[in-house]
């Protein structure tokens, strides 16, 4: 895993940071304001942020509710990667969830070589305790793999993350913080949807982008 922050990464801010910063506090919706307060943690968006920056997004409990922005790397004081996450138990009751009930089994199941763990509404469900993640969610994955995958490679691990529970959608992240779904590579398209931190680009060739980003 790298030490740069990447996209998916949940960031808490330092305790003082809407005093210090009362200005870029005050220009946040009320509901994001509010959960920051409640000290929920901002998500890593994959973007070009300014020097000494990092790209982020705030979410709150529906769609309408998502917020980007950027802050100062030094406002941080606490980051979880998504395989962090394997750790964190679900609070009673939320098995019930398709996307949570999947999570639950495949982090038990699963055995690769490569960090992985849940992104979306399961990681920030699991991050915060709040009730994010709804009976119709799918359960976001990130699998991180430094190296290039053959077609062949990619239909055994996708047959891994398979769940009759609800849909999973696997995302392989690079070490540039570069993406693309595991979905794509292993269905044998001419080209797949590489999201890098400076726009989508299309590619047969993923590997090849990360090397230019």
């Amino acid at each position: 895993m790298s030490d740069k922050f990447l996209a998916h990464d949940l960031l808490w801010l330092k305790v003082d940071t809407p005093q210090r910063h009362a200005e870029w506090f005050a220009g946040l919706p009320l509901w994001a304001r509010e959960r920051i307060l409640r000290r929920h943690p901002l998500v890593v968006r994959r973007e070009l942020a300014p020097p000494g920056g990092v790209a982020v997004g705030l979410r709150g409990y529906s769609r309408a509710e998502r917020f980007g922005c950027f802050i100062p790397a030094g406002e941080i004081a606490r980051r979880m990667s998504p395989p962090e996450l394997h750790g964190v138990p679900l609070r009673e009751g939320r098995q019930s969830m398709p996307a949570l009930k999947a999570w639950e089994d495949l982090r038990h199941r699963i055995s690769v070589l490569f960090p992985w763990g849940p992104s979306g509404s399961a990681a920030y469900e699991l991050a915060t305790g709040t009730d994010v993640v709804s009976a119709t969610s799918d359960l976001d994955l990130v699998l991180y793999v430094p190296h290039p995958l053959t077609r062949r490679e990619a239909t055994r691990l996708l047959a891994e993350f398979e769940h009759p529970a609800c849909y999973c959608d696997v995302q392989i992240a690079m070490p540039s913080g570069s993406a693309f779904a595991l979905r794509e590579w292993e269905r044998g398209d001419a080209r797949v949807m590489v999201k890098t931190p400076r726009g989508p680009v299309l590619s047969n060739k993923p590997w090849s982008v990360e090397s230019t980003v």
